[in-house]
């Protein structure tokens, strides 16, 4: 899958600023990705089914959806997304 930048509009139907409830801080040695978002509703544009999974961003980049799951460890920021939905890339 293409990397998709993120814009300075996030490009998820909620504020990730508004959400700190779910947001855990890891030692950044263990962690791949900038931000890792569990469990969201995934609405992305193509006309498809939504579907859930975990989306992972680096360097302002969607870098990885994953319908089989994301480690929260993998993550510096973790949000729980669970009965929210998530709009990647739609706003660049």
């Amino acid at each position: 899958m293409k990397a998709l930048r993120i814009g300075r509009l996030a490009a998820l139907t909620f504020s990730l600023g508004a959400l700190p409830l779910g947001a855990l801080p890891l030692r950044a040695q263990q962690a791949r990705y900038d931000l890792v978002l569990k469990g969201g509703t995934i609405v992305d544009g193509t006309g498809g089914a939504p579907f859930m999974a975990d989306i992972a961003v680096h360097a302002g980049y969607i870098v990885r959806v994953a319908r089989d799951g994301i480690a929260p460890s993998a993550g510096i920021r973790v949000i729980d997304a669970r009965g929210l939905v998530v709009a990647p890339g739609f706003v660049d």
